[in-house]
């Protein structure tokens, strides 16, 4: 999913205000916003583990340098200061990253802990992120959460959001062959078992197009 939101979010981010809802570990598309031009994100997570892997990643880059591999070269931000409290406030150096569309001003970032849902948030954001579609579109509550920002009125009329919209497709597939590394992945989520039965998730990387029966379709 990462190019396909790379992407988008150069396309539109230049110069806007953003909301990123369940930032993750290292607030990662709030990231590509600002390399993208964004003047300001407020990044949103609810896990504490989360919001602290993503501070110590702040405190590296304030540094000048990075202990999160599993953070790319392209995502990572010249940090020229850091708050931290019951908020993070990162402020980012402006025209380090080729960008434009922030007027020469420093770039920030607000890291906020708890639900969107529940914290106050201002209005007024022109650009709206968020990764929260799970597996399967719809199972992390992605559409109760929207619903819930637009209720608020905490969107601009020219607020841009990426992703606009997203689906789950439903395919037959042949036996797959699994590699020893899919079978551990699926041992560890199935209390050891190996055997794949009806309606279990299945961990299938690098998934062979060949092993399609039919058509993928709507579900």
């Amino acid at each position: 999913r990462v190019a396909p939101y790379a992407a988008a979010i150069r396309g539109v981010a230049a110069g806007r205000k953003v909301l990123d809802i369940g930032t993750g570990p290292v607030c990662f598309l709030a990231r590509l916003c600002l390399r993208a031009g964004a003047s300001e994100a407020d990044a949103v997570e609810s896990s504490d583990a989360s919001v602290q892997r993503a501070v110590e990643c702040f405190r590296a880059e304030a540094k000048g340098h990075t202990s999160e591999r599993f953070l790319p070269d392209w995502a990572m931000l010249k940090v020229a200061s850091l708050e931290e409290g019951e908020e993070v406030h990162v402020t980012v150096e402006n025209g380090t990253h080729g960008t434009n569309g922030t007027n020469g001003t420093a770039q920030k970032l607000r890291l906020l802990r708890g639900l969107s849902t529940e914290l106050p948030l201002p209005k007024g954001y022109n650009m709206l992120v968020h990764e929260i579609m799970g597996d399967m579109a719809g199972n992390e509550d992605a559409a109760l959460v929207l619903h819930d920002i637009h209720e608020r009125g905490l969107l601009a009329p020219d607020c841009v959001v990426v992703p606009r919209s997203s689906s789950t497709l439903l395919a037959p597939t042949d036996v797959l062959k699994r590699s020893t590394m899919e079978t551990l992945i699926h041992r560890l989520g199935h209390c050891g078992d190996a055997t794949i039965t009806p309606r279990t998730r299945y961990s299938a990387r690098r998934f062979p197009p060949s092993a399609l029966l039919a058509k993928p379709q709507a579900l």
